[in-house]
């Protein structure tokens, strides 16, 4: 909802490269899924990430 009207969607995330800009990721989710609920990282791999993302204790 957004200003008390309904809306349908999808949310599209991503997984990039940094040094190439390159896609290596990527996840679509309906629009009502929280953030924090999307991780696309692997153990131990540095990520930057939006503040949404940390810490991801929605799991």
């Amino acid at each position: 909802m957004k200003r008390s009207k309904s809306y349908c969607g999808y949310k599209l995330y991503t997984k990039v490269v940094a040094k190439f800009g390159l896609i290596e990721d990527y996840e679509v989710t309906t629009a009502s899924l929280h953030e924090s609920r999307i991780d696309l990282s692997l153990p131990r791999e540095p990520m930057v990430r939006d503040k949404a993302y940390s810490p991801v204790s929605a799991k």
